[in-house]
């Protein structure tokens, strides 16, 4: 079992020691470091929730960091191996929706997919979002970002956004999915993919019924992008949503960090319409939500708290308002 922290610095493990609040069987635990990451390594799984305290941690330049308490538990995501990949790598949980894989397997592909996976299961329409921090380059068509997918059978139908570091040091946005269990992969035509990756990037799987619709955000302001979206015609209602990593080349494996990863039920964006009462009031109706308000059309805005779906403004009031699901 291994506890992943992470850092904000590169750091000397010297000297450095973990304690539990709870007793983790099997010995001391081993401190390792990968990348921005300090790795404890277990000898067995922890207690469902603990908190773990480090000492003697330096940094590089020899500066001492105090003693940290580090609230710990249970995975938010389930990891799995999918297929039959020759490095079958590993996975641990980040903190804070973070994860990290590494993996072989030849692709997502085809009729037989391998690769590792870290997912949670959702019923319903959903709202899946993460961070891709990297993707190590280890063949143009590596692949990480988020799937949903009817089980961990090697052949199930899915969608799955991504991006894949290619030749040339550019980097590539792609929808792919399998209609159903069995068939190829398909995937957006060459002329539709979108070669302006940079990392970190944001992925986000917006799913409504049977529609499946990937946004993607470079994270420089621009905010959410709709890429492209597809139709599962016999999607379950129950699918697996989570992290999906495969490095392209079995006897390679390739490292993909992801944070921030969340997943909630989605919500339309509300419709507004507002009725002129005659008495110089107006009444603003909304379908979904909670109302905002603010002085000037640039903010900010503040909730009123109604959720009602219908507020009167009174006459001569001057405000502007917006519903907002999800703020």
């Amino acid at each position: 079992f291994t506890l992943g922290i992470p850092l904000s610095e590169r750091i000397d493990l010297s000297a450095a020691s973990v304690t539990f609040s709870r007793g983790v069987p099997g010995g001391t635990p081993m401190l390792s470091q990968s990348g921005m990451e300090m790795l404890v390594d277990l000898f067995a799984a922890p207690p469902a929730s603990f908190t773990c305290t480090i000492n003697g941690v330096t940094d590089v330049a020899g500066n001492a960091m105090p003693s940290t308490v580090v609230n710990c538990g249970p995975a938010a995501v389930t990891p799995a191996v999918v297929g039959f990949p020759t490095v079958s790598g590993a996975g641990y949980a980040l903190g804070n929706g973070g994860y990290q894989a590494t993996v072989s397997g030849n692709d997502i592909w085809g009729t037989a997919d391998n690769f590792r996976y870290a997912y949670t299961t959702f019923t319903g329409d959903f709202d899946a979002r993460v961070i891709v921090e990297s993707l190590e380059n280890v063949n143009q068509w590596s692949k990480a970002g988020i799937m949903a997918r009817e089980s961990t059978v090697t052949d199930s139908q899915n969608v799955m956004t991504l991006s894949s570091p290619e030749e040339g040091n550019t980097h590539l946005w792609n929808l792919q999915w399998r209609d159903a269990n069995g068939p190829g992969v398909a995937s957006a035509s060459n002329t539709d993919r979108w070669t302006d990756v940079v990392y970190p990037n944001a992925q986000r799987l917006v799913r409504q019924g049977n529609e499946f619709t990937m946004y993607i955000d470079r994270l420089q302001g621009a905010g959410w992008e709709e890429y492209r979206s597809h139709t599962l015609t016999n999607a379950p209602s129950t699918m697996l949503v989570g992290m999906a990593t495969t490095s392209h080349d079995d006897a390679t494996a390739a490292t993909a960090v992801y944070r921030d990863f969340s997943i909630q039920t989605y919500v339309p964006a509300p419709d507004i319409s507002i009725v002129n009462n005659g008495d110089g009031t107006v009444t603003i109706n909304w379908t979904a939500g909670e109302l905002y308000e603010a002085p000037t059309s640039d903010g900010p805005y503040t909730a009123t708290g109604d959720t009602s779906g219908g507020m009167t403004i009174p006459a001569a009031e001057q405000a502007f308002y917006r519903a907002v699901v999800n703020p």
